[in-house]
């Protein structure tokens, strides 16, 4: 035993005492074993983190011009695993909020069925794939200790998305923001207000920073700040600029209450003296009633499709389909010019559910943020969860508020974010009553 290397195989030596040669075999075996034992570690270890890895995998690839193909295999992929291998963290059985989004599944299934044109309602619900996969890993699998993980995940998403659109802007000959963004290349990002995606970020940067409180990490989300606050400008996204002063308002008044009137007026001291080298060109939307009256025919053809279609709506996608045909016939104000270009949502998300799912959406959709925050409510009393309660309660808030005029469940940053949003409200349900 004392040879270099005679515990690695079986001797095949000069004959040696058969005890010395059975104790050299069982050695051998023995190594063998741990190496199959290790190995079994780390399948049980990958397996374990596998649904954060496809989680934090389809965040970040909203930034990626790659597409989602690939980490929508991943989800997939982590979904079977976790469900035939791996026991739930959370409680399996079903929680109010869980039944709610059941509610509001069953409406848009039923509005399929009755759609206009069911072949494309067909394939617009089909889009709420990834973020059912997504609600499901975090409910069942991905406890609030992960809640700091998917904050990085966030932030890197954040910084992702900033540097690139940054690099097109400074790049660029055109300066019109949509030319831009059509210029970016990331396919679930088209028009600039969908950087309303980045500003609903920074609560999760700023749970970041609470949470660690040492330099490299302020840097870093002081810079993803910043980064994300000019690209918002830079691209005069009035919507995203709303949805960046609700989280940056709820979340400096929750973490930092001394600091808010400081980091505020720094902050709108920040916007003017960017927003001035374009001519201010983005705070001068709020006051340009065209940029707001654009959007009425779409609201009217909304509402009258809903009045058309009452009960479950048109189908998903079906206003885009019919949008055209019911612009031309309606009377619109003399105030306003509608838009030439055609427009697949109707700017604001509770007419559009309206008219593509009908009362019966509406009323589920309802049910889904009440019991959101209800749940927020019930836990932001608790020390260990409070953080994460404001978190949530803060960027649903920005998501609804941003509704009234932009947000559309056609897009799958949407869906991804309210079924983050969601599922982690379960998760705060469930270890509240532990």
């Amino acid at each position: 035993h004392k040879h270099r290397g005679l515990c690695c195989r079986p001797w095949k030596g000069p004959a040696i005492p058969r005890g010395l040669r059975l104790a050299h075999n069982a050695c051998a075996v023995a190594e063998r074993y741990r190496i199959v034992r290790l190995a079994h570690q780390a399948v049980t270890s990958l397996r374990e983190r596998l649904p954060a890895i496809a989680v934090l995998g389809y965040l970040l690839s909203l930034g990626l011009p790659l597409g989602q193909t690939p980490a929508l295999i991943l989800l997939a992929i982590a979904g079977v695993v976790a469900a035939l291998y791996q026991a739930p963290e959370a409680s399996p059985g079903l929680i109010p909020v869980d039944k709610a989004l059941l509610a509001l599944l069953a409406t848009g299934l039923v509005s399929t069925v009755a759609a206009v044109d069911r072949a494309h309602a067909l394939e617009m619900a089909l889009l709420w794939t990834p973020s059912l996969l997504l609600y499901y890993l975090i409910r069942a699998h991905l406890g609030l200790r992960w809640m700091l993980v998917l904050g990085l995940g966030l932030t890197s998403l954040a910084l992702l998305i900033s540097i690139r659109v940054l690099v097109v802007a400074w790049s660029a000959t055109d300066p019109d923001p949509t030319a831009l963004m059509a210029a970016v290349g990331l396919v679930y990002l088209r028009v600039p207000n969908d950087l309303v995606l980045i500003a609903l970020c920074t609560p999760f940067s700023l749970v970041l920073l609470d949470h660690y409180r040492s330099w490299p990490v302020g840097v870093g989300v002081a810079a993803c700040l910043a980064l994300s606050l000019a690209v918002i400008i830079l691209y005069r996204s009035n919507v995203a600029l709303l949805a960046f002063a609700i989280v940056a308002i709820g979340g400096l008044r929750a973490l930092w209450p001394r600091w808010t009137l400081p980091i505020l007026a720094a902050l709108l001291v920040g916007v003017l003296l960017v927003d001035g080298l374009t001519g201010f060109a983005l705070l001068g939307k709020f006051a340009h009633l065209q940029v707001w009256g654009n959007r009425v025919p779409l609201w009217q053809a909304a509402w009258q499709m809903f009045l058309d279609h009452p009960l479950w709506g048109v189908g998903p996608g079906g206003f885009s389909v019919l949008v055209d045909a019911y612009q031309s016939v309606l009377k619109h104000p003399d105030w306003v010019t509608p838009d030439p270009r055609h427009a697949p949502w109707a700017h604001n998300l509770y007419l559009e559910v309206l008219a593509e799912r009908g009362l019966a959406g509406l009323v589920a959709l309802t049910l889904v943020g009440f019991l959101v925050f209800s749940t927020i409510r019930r836990c932001a009393g608790q020390p260990s969860a409070e953080r994460y309660a404001w978190v949530i309660g803060w960027s649903l808030a920005a998501l609804a508020i941003t509704g009234l005029v932009e947000i559309s469940l056609l897009r799958s940053w949407v869906l991804a974010l309210l079924a983050l949003l969601a599922a982690l409200a379960a998760r705060l349900w469930h270890e509240s009553r532990l």
